[in-house]
């Protein structure tokens, strides 16, 4: 839906934060629950036939191009030996995923969530990254990316994710995160930013990860 006007502002800065990313975990629920056809970007809304993935397995390999990604990470030594390893392992499962797939915003981030004063969600903004996809691991990984510990927990607890579920998920949350990172590192190589590669290469080992060793 193309909107001329939507009454409310950016919940980036808004004092009711935590509540607010509470409720987005909702609304990705309710998202996820929207049955789609096909796999990636192009998908029930797009007369562009030629272009769609038929299977789950050809969106990880044509549009997603998941080994390529996992090439540019290793080739760069964003990641440990032993982490590529276990990627690669994890990617043969994921590969066998066979839900049926689902709406994906693919950006829910507090930028693109507007609200009124109370702090209560007029709009979900920005679609143009959507996607069909499987499951509720793209969006998540997408959605925690950037928020406090804290934060995470709120999204979460609106999802509604049990904990035994989010431990299943939770390998292919942090690939899906890790995997997204690989063309910012390319770019990041080809302008030769060094000192820019080497904090990538700090961030992505889990150097700032202060809750386990």
């Amino acid at each position: 839906m193309i909107s001329g006007k939507i009454e409310g502002e950016e919940a980036t800065h808004h004092r009711c934060r935590l509540d607010i990313i509470r409720e987005i975990g909702r609304y990705a629920s309710l998202i996820h629950s929207i049955s789609t056809n096909g796999y990636g970007h192009m998908f029930d809304w797009s007369p562009n036939t030629l272009s769609k993935n038929v299977s789950w397995q050809d969106y990880l390999d044509c549009e997603l191009k998941v080994d390529e990604r996992l090439a540019i990470l290793k080739k760069n030594k964003m990641i440990a030996t032993k982490v590529g390893t276990r990627i690669a392992s994890e990617l043969k499962i994921i590969r066998q995923w066979n839900q049926k797939p689902c709406l994906h915003h693919g950006d829910l981030r507090l930028k693109n969530i507007l609200v009124n004063k109370k702090g209560e969600i007029t709009a979900v903004i920005d679609w143009e990254n959507c996607i069909s996809s499987v499951g509720p691991s793209w969006d998540t990984s997408i959605a925690l990316h950037d928020l406090s510990t804290e934060a995470q927990w709120r999204y979460l607890e609106g999802y509604g994710i049990p904990d035994k579920k989010l431990l299943e998920l939770v390998p292919a949350i942090k690939i899906f995160n890790l995997l997204n990172y690989a063309p910012v590192i390319e770019t990041i190589v080809q302008e030769k930013q060094k000192t820019k590669l080497d904090h990538y290469r700090i961030r992505l080992k889990g150097v700032l990860d202060l809750f386990s060793l």
